[in-house]
């Protein structure tokens, strides 16, 4: 009985290690890394550079492509639309 008693307690310590682990790698997993992206246009010959700070990489595509997104202005300057040539970096 004693036995069976240890190996119980054994049992569930191990059960509850592998459980914190796979826990803690579904948290690191779901966290999404925001990174700086750079977005170069080209109008008219005129070709800048823009870059977007600790974004998601899905919203920074959006936002250069100009994908479900109105007009944008940086520094009081409006960014052209999707017909503007611009490519996600």
């Amino acid at each position: 009985m004693v036995l069976y008693l240890w190996y119980y307690k054994q049992l569930k310590k191990t059960k509850m290690k592998k459980l914190l682990f796979v826990a803690a790698i579904a948290v690191v997993g779901l966290v999404s890394c925001k990174k700086d992206y750079t977005c170069t246009c080209t109008t008219s010959g005129v070709s800048y550079t823009y870059t977007m700070t600790e974004s998601k990489k899905a919203a920074a595509k959006a936002v250069c492509t100009g994908e479900g997104v109105g007009p944008i202005t940086v520094d009081g300057v409006a960014v052209p639309d999707t017909d503007s040539g611009c490519t996600f970096n």
